[in-house]
């Protein structure tokens, strides 16, 4: 007897003159659904056209086109296309060890079925592609030289010795694995955060975002001291290819950005909070810029309060939240590092340098 899987939609792509959407959907046992929609396959079929563009535009982020339509509206419709196909061809449970984790080679090495739509008479008609090209491409190859490099800093471990940890059953391979844990050789375990390499990614760009990551991997921070970095402790790859790199796991409670939208709740305002973070935030800039690494993505979203209200920096990589607190000519530089950081004092109500707070 065939079992309904749970579905839910991966990564989408728009275009910004095409009309066509090109989206995955993944099911909780294993399976990868990817599809593309395009209007040019439509025929006779004005009601589904208006409720297929409805839905691009809100992807999209078109303006005055979305009303009364929201994100998770258009996710559901596409979703809902081929829910008759992925049930047909998704019903039966992935393979599991005795601990009943997945591992994130299942995830990242999912074998895709793919699909297209025909709409003929608003009648839809999901169509297997028998020899599709690459749309989504995963994982970036770097070269062996460059591997031995990653050696002598990191450890290289493969996805299949990394086991991914849901929180809801409903989220089982379909979200994005985060929480991830590795066996260790004394029989304990280590759970770390999995930071993925986005799919567009190519090699000109990695190694340059590794060899920073390499470089705030070994600043010399103190567990109890005011500097807190979310550290690189294993590189992920199959072969010459990197899928992503094993971090430190920080049990977040929120952010700075959260924060700062949720001042006004009695639960954040004690001073000391403000002065703690402002104080571990600021120390912990000053060291990387003694090591010669800047923050890059400086921005309050990549600032993450654990739930023992400490202040952890991330987001090495590259700038995604800049916008609002760095100068555009100030993105990637210590003086924009700086002028985020005054921004954020600005915002938690400190205007100075802040000392050491003793815990």
């Amino acid at each position: 007897m065939s079992i309904k899987p749970v579905r839910g939609l991966g990564e989408y792509r728009t275009h910004i003159t095409d009309l066509d959407i090109d989206f995955i959907v993944r099911t909780n046992n294993g399976c990868v659904f990817d599809c593309r929609v395009d209007p040019k396959h439509f025929l006779r079929s004005p009601n589904f056209t208006k409720e297929y563009l409805k839905c691009l535009y809100v992807l999209r982020r078109d303006e005055d086109e979305s009303v009364n339509y929201t994100d998770d509206d258009a996710k559901e419709f596409l979703e809902g296309l081929f829910e008759t196909t992925i049930t047909e061809r998704a019903s039966q449970p992935p393979p599991l060890p005795p601990h009943g984790r997945p591992s994130l080679a299942q995830y990242i090495f999912a074998p895709p079925f793919y699909y297209t739509l025909d709409v003929v008479d608003d009648d839809v008609q999901p169509r297997e592609i028998a020899n599709p090209s690459v749309r989504w491409q995963y994982g970036t190859r770097v070269s062996e030289r460059f591997m031995d490099e990653l050696r002598r800093w990191t450890k290289i471990t493969h996805p299949a010795d990394v086991q991914i940890y849901y929180n809801k059953p409903g989220d089982f391979l379909i979200k994005p694995p985060k929480r991830v844990i590795v066996a260790c050789a004394d029989g304990g375990e280590t759970v770390y955060f999995f930071k993925r390499i986005p799919f567009f990614w190519d090699w000109k760009t990695v190694k340059p975002q590794l060899r920073r990551l390499e470089k705030v991997t070994a600043a010399n921070v103190s567990p109890g001291g005011d500097a807190r970095l979310c550290r690189v402790h294993r590189v992920v790859a199959d072969g010459r290819v990197i899928h992503g790199v094993l971090m430190d796991w920080i049990d977040k409670k929120t952010d700075l950005d959260s924060y700062r939208w949720s001042m006004w709740m009695p639960k954040w305002r004690p001073a000391r909070n403000r002065h703690l973070w402002a104080a571990q935030i600021e120390r912990t800039l000053e060291y990387l810029h003694h090591l010669g690494v800047v923050w890059v993505d400086a921005s309050p979203r990549n600032v993450i309060i654990d739930r023992a209200g400490n202040a952890w920096i991330t987001g090495f990589e590259s700038p995604h939240f800049t916008h609002g607190y760095v100068d555009e000519q100030n993105i990637s530089s210590v003086e924009g590092d700086r002028q985020c950081l005054a921004k954020m004092k600005k915002f938690l109500s400190i205007e100075k340098r802040v000392d050491k707070v003793e815990f």
